[in-house]
């Protein structure tokens, strides 16, 4: 039940970070902090392992519905771009989960560790 709270999270957060993002300007703020709730909220008694497949599955499954979002742009940046943002937002979304949940494995403390360089990661994704 928790893994699919958890999955359905994951894949409604971008639309209901959309109109907020927008007005503050600070996406990469508001949807790691959105990634430090869903990792505080992983079933207890897994394994790291287990801890960074689930990250990293919830990392793609958040970029793939942030997608939708940009499909909405399709004409402005064409269907090559969209292919390829598709692949590295994936990627930058499922190794900002896998750093907060793999600094927020021992203590709490650590999530705020991963915070901060899952931030900076998705700031420079962003702006470079």
């Amino acid at each position: 039940m928790q893994l699919a709270v958890l999955l359905i999270l994951a894949l409604t957060a971008p639309f209901f970070l959309w109109f907020p993002e927008r007005i503050l300007g600070i996406p990469y703020i508001l949807e790691e902090a959105v990634k430090v709730f869903l990792v505080s909220y992983f079933p207890a008694g897994l394994t790291l392992k287990k801890k960074v497949i689930l990250a990293f599955c919830l990392g793609i499954i958040f970029s793939l519905s942030e997608q939708v979002l940009y499909l909405f742009n399709l004409g402005s940046f064409g269907q090559a771009l969209f292919f390829q943002r598709l692949i590295s937002v994936g990627l930058m979304h499922s190794l900002t989960f896998g750093i907060i949940t793999i600094s927020g494995h021992k203590n709490r403390k650590g999530l705020i560790v991963g915070f901060i360089v899952a931030s900076l990661i998705h700031y420079f994704f962003n702006h470079y």
